[in-house]
């Protein structure tokens, strides 16, 4: 996650050197990409870094009853992750073709 974020954050400042020389796609691109930044850090120091604390505390997640209430976040936080980094690729796919496309 961290080489996202720093990937994305050095696209960012390339496009800010760039400057003037942007059209209305860089910009878009650039848009597209500070919300994957976004969307990354949320997932990874939010999400993620309550993901293994909840691991900590229940020592095995399979172990842990389906009932129990940090293995129910557990799973609502699992399928909060897979979410936002699905939506992170389709957005870098869409940077992507934006960046291309120029």
């Amino acid at each position: 996650h961290i080489f996202g974020v720093v990937a994305g954050l050095l696209f960012l400042l390339v496009a800010l050197l760039a400057g003037a020389e942007s059209s209305a796609v860089d910009r878009t691109a650039v848009l597209v990409v500070a919300l994957m930044v976004l969307l990354t850090g949320y997932s990874q120091w939010r999400v993620s870094a309550r993901l293994a604390d909840l691991r900590q505390q229940m020592g095995s997640v399979d172990a842990t009853p389906p009932g129990d209430s940090r293995r129910v976040e557990f799973d609502r936080l699992h399928k909060t992750s897979v979410r936002i980094e699905g939506t992170v690729m389709l957005l870098g796919f869409a940077a992507l073709y934006l960046t291309a496309r120029r």
